[in-house]
């Protein structure tokens, strides 16, 4: 973290080797969010527990009336299911999901895998963006 007053370091990209995704690492990322989220649209739709509501508020934030849905997941493991999927699924829908709109999840392997799954089977596949905000959610279940 930058000292109070200090200018943050740029990000830096870093480019996944087996796919077309970008890495982002930096600070002021969630601040920016509109600037480093893909959405062919510009709209997105947010799935998020509350309990990554610290990273969540800004991105909401930033994307502001881009915002096409904004859901909320339970948090930990048993929310790893297909019932979520499926409340992820209806949500999108009923919000108006296009195929060229986009999903960010943001928290950890949960948030990112159900969100992930969901963008995959909804309309041969959505864009989405993962916001991992744990250590497993970003070397595991977002990334790897």
């Amino acid at each position: 973290m930058s000292p109070p007053g200090a200018t943050p370091a740029p990000p830096r990209v870093e480019q996944i080797p087996a796919g077309d995704g970008t890495i982002w690492v930096g600070e002021g990322l969630l601040r920016d969010a509109s600037r480093y989220l893909v959405s062919p649209s510009g709209r997105f739709l947010l799935v998020a527990p509350a309990s990554a509501r610290a990273a969540s508020d800004p991105i909401r934030a930033a994307l502001g009336r881009s915002v096409l849905m904004d859901f909320q997941i339970e948090d930990g493991e048993a929310a790893k299911s297909l019932a979520t999927v499926e409340k992820i699924t209806e949500a999108a829908l009923a919000a108006g999901l296009r195929r060229d709109d986009a999903f960010v999840a943001v928290g950890g392997g949960v948030a990112t895998d159900v969100t992930g799954f969901a963008a995959a089977i909804l309309l041969r596949g959505v864009a989405w963006n993962a916001v991992p905000t744990t250590t497993a959610g970003m070397a595991d279940a977002a990334i790897g």
